[in-house]
């Protein structure tokens, strides 16, 4: 999530001068769960709002050719990138600066494409603010399992053992408590500030 509060604060400075900033929000689920997911709804969405924006801008000029120039450069980023498990994307172009950025999620966005003379960053704030960066730990008394969920998606993390931070006590910043194998099941809670010092050091 780092890098998306990172991106946040580059776009809210960012000045492209006379040009326009090409917003992408996607929503990559396929169009009718379980179907060929190479039919996404937010991809329809994108071709028409495309095809609109165009026709704005005929028949001639600068911000015609370089708009041809990103929407071919987004268009060809999600036929090379977008696999099947993928939720939602943002993108951000601007040929004149040589801008383009994109952002993955493990959550859908609204479909929106928008050529502005700058970025639409509502829908990137919004995500900052409702997917926060969570640890969550599964623990008995020799091993644990860290798990970190960032912009939806949810991986598995190696600790400084590359061995799944095989511990003889589970203790972690003192913030969770050892368990015996009688309380497996799941033990699973977020870190938070206690736990970031830990985190970060990796």
């Amino acid at each position: 999530m780092q890098h998306v509060r990172d991106l946040l604060r580059q776009l809210a400075t960012f000045d492209p001068g006379d040009a326009f900033v090409l917003s992408v929000y996607l929503d990559m689920r396929p169009h009718v769960p379980g179907e060929n997911p190479a039919i996404r709804t937010g991809l329809i969405v994108l071709k028409d709002r495309f095809r609109q924006i165009e026709k704005t801008l005929l028949p001639r000029g600068a911000a015609l050719d370089n708009f041809r120039i990103d929407a071919n450069r987004v268009q060809r980023y999600l036929d090379e990138h977008a696999g099947p498990w993928l939720q939602g994307v943002a993108i951000f172009a601007c040929n004149s600066h040589q801008l383009f950025e994109v952002i993955e999620t493990g959550v859908p966005f609204d479909n929106q494409v928008a050529l502005e003379p700058v970025p639409d960053l509502f829908q990137l704030a919004r995500l900052v603010d409702e997917q926060e960066t969570t640890v969550v730990a599964l623990v008995d008394t020799n091993t644990a399992r860290l798990f970190v969920t960032r912009s939806g998606f949810l991986e598995e993390v190696a600790g400084p053992d590359d061995d799944r931070l095989a511990i003889a006590n589970a203790t972690l910043v003192g913030s969770i408590r050892s368990v015996t194998s009688a309380t497996w099941r799941t033990n699973a809670r977020p870190l938070h500030e206690k736990q970031q010092p830990l985190w970060r050091s990796w």
